[in-house]
């Protein structure tokens, strides 16, 4: 045993004269790192067993734990001041680099655009001037965040209901706004046939409203006659209204507070009101380009229609099924874009027409919808460059008058097929069929071909179809550039040679797009370049392109 601790001495005394040339930090380190690799070799044959320790061994193990507790406890008296020290430089580092954060650094003008989007997307420019200062400066600097004004009784958010929204905050908005001009919507019934009364708030609030209608930019009203003599007063004070959306219920009540409002231009009619011939609601009509109709009867479409002789874009709907007996045949001489919804077209001709929508849906008996197309086509000699139809080939046969109408539309360029009931598919593949021999014969002007439905299984036919237009002689026929399949079920797979032949396609420079499952859903009710469908409780607009 002498020998050992002899032995054990010679070694440390080695060990130290090797430290003596480094630095006291590194010394110390070395040292520590010596003893605890010679310590653990020494037991190296107990660490790998169960085999107990001698007295001895114990001896040497206690004094080596007692030796590094010593250790461990001036290392941990040496650690504590550097970790306060970290954790005070951790702080300081947090606090400046909030100093960098986008809310400080991002000028006024950026951060008032990025206010403007989100107030956009229905978000409360309250909330936003609650963050910080800074917000609230440049809240309440930005005008346009608080123009527009949303009070509707049937909102969801009570604080938005007539009955919940203070007169105090109204005053509070329109002095923000400033002199920015204004979008209200303003609502005091919950659907059109609700006759509810009104409560008082809400006269007070229409009340406030009307005092400043010289800086109405846009307005939306859904309310009851209750509110006419208040509305009266507007008459002559429109010098900013461009957009009007009326959603009211009642018959034959003369209604002039919008005759004079010079900058008019788009103009929505729903609710079920009748419009009497002669005209009973007086507007600038001849100012009028954007016309949305929602109406019961088809003679009211007529009596609108008969007004609005320099309308642009136009969306008619039967809320109703009724047949057009109407034998007038109206001029729309500058009508471009045009979307039909539950009803036969109405007798017009339209020789400037680019843009034709028609969704005849839920209709008993359905609405020739082809037959209806062909004739507007031969009355108004138009040339067509965008052809959607929704749910318009209910039968097979219908598909042979879809091709011959195709044939009467050598301009086309960007035709969109879609079905919404699952029994139409067998049509679609039928209709692909029949195009896949048609093509390139007809549509030379075609760039861009979509098809949706429930289901598709004709590959084979569509694939030859877009090959047969990619690869048609330029000098007789222009190349399909896009094409889009959208289905809303999961159907036949497509065979591994057709998506050969379609990579194929794509790598020649066709954009294709195939969409199957419930993605499909969404990409059908946004058509490509016309946002088909009724309005959505504020003002219906088409697409551009």
């Amino acid at each position: 045993m002498a020998i050992r601790h002899r032995h054990s001495l010679s070694c440390s005394r080695a060990t130290m004269s090797q430290l003596e040339s480094k630095a006291p930090d590194e010394r110390f380190d070395d040292l520590i790192s010596e003893e605890a690799s010679r310590a653990l070799a020494r037991f190296s044959h107990l660490l790998a067993t169960n085999s107990p320790p001698s007295e001895v061994e114990v001896s040497d193990i206690l004094n080596f734990i007692d030796a590094n507790s010593k250790v461990i406890g001036q290392l941990n008296s040496d650690i504590e001041p550097l970790l306060v020290k970290r954790n005070a430089l951790e702080s300081c580092t947090r606090s400046l680099s909030l100093l960098l954060s986008a809310n400080r650094i991002l000028p006024f003008d950026v951060l008032a655009q990025i206010f403007a989007r989100t107030v956009d997307l229905d978000a409360d420019p309250w909330r936003l001037a609650q963050i910080c200062r800074r917000w609230r400066a440049i809240a309440l600097g930005c005008p346009n965040l608080w123009a527009a004004i949303d009070i509707d009784h049937g909102a969801s958010n009570t604080s938005m209901r007539p009955s919940g929204y203070p007169l105090d905050k109204l005053q509070s908005v329109l002095e923000r706004s400033a002199t920015y001009p204004l979008s209200v919507r303003f609502c005091t019934v919950v659907k059109v046939h609700d006759d509810a009364p009104v409560s008082f708030d809400a006269d007070r609030l229409f009340g406030v409203l009307v005092a400043h209608s010289e800086r109405w930019e846009s307005l939306f009203l859904r309310c009851t006659p209750r509110l006419f003599p208040l509305l009266a007063q507007v008459k002559g004070k429109l010098p900013m209204l461009r957009r009007l959306a009326l959603d009211m219920c009642f018959d034959a009540i003369a209604l002039d507070a919008f005759e004079t409002a010079p900058l008019l231009s788009s103009l929505d009619l729903t609710g079920g009101f009748r419009i009497a011939a002669p005209c009973t609601i007086l507007l600038p009509w001849a100012h009028i380009t954007r016309y949305y109709g929602d109406f019961s009867m088809w003679d009211d479409h007529v009596t609108a229609l008969e007004h609005l002789r320099n309308v642009i874009d136009c969306a008619i709907t039967l809320n109703n099924w009724a047949p057009n007996e109407n034998e007038d045949i109206l001029d729309l001489p500058r009508l471009r874009r045009l979307y039909v919804a539950r009803g036969d077209f109405l007798e017009f001709t339209a020789p400037l027409l680019q843009e034709l929508v028609v969704e005849p849906l839920q209709m008993t008996p359905p609405a020739d919808a082809l037959t209806n197309i062909s004739d507007l086509i031969s009355r108004s000699s138009c040339q067509l460059t965008k052809l959607c139809l929704i749910s318009a080939i209910p039968s097979r046969s219908d598909v042979q008058k879809l091709i011959s109408v195709l044939q009467l539309l050598p301009s086309l360029a960007d035709v969109c097929i879609l079905s919404r009931k699952f029994n139409e598919h067998m049509n679609l593949d039928e209709l692909v069929t029949a195009l896949a021999v048609a093509t390139p014969c007809i549509l030379p002007r075609m760039e861009r071909l979509t098809i949706g439905g429930y289901a598709f299984y004709e590959w084979s036919a569509l694939v030859d179809m877009v090959d047969g237009r990619l690869h048609a002689n330029p000098l007789v026929c222009s190349a399909i550039r896009g094409f889009a399949l959208l289905h809303r079920r999961l159907g036949r797979p497509m065979p591994r040679e057709e998506l050969l032949r379609l990579e194929m396609l794509r790598s020649a420079g066709l954009d294709l797009t195939v969409i199957e499952g419930p993605g499909a859903h969404e990409a059908m009710v946004n058509v490509p370049f016309f946002r088909a469908g009724t309005s959505s409780g504020m003002y219906w607009a088409p697409e551009y392109t």
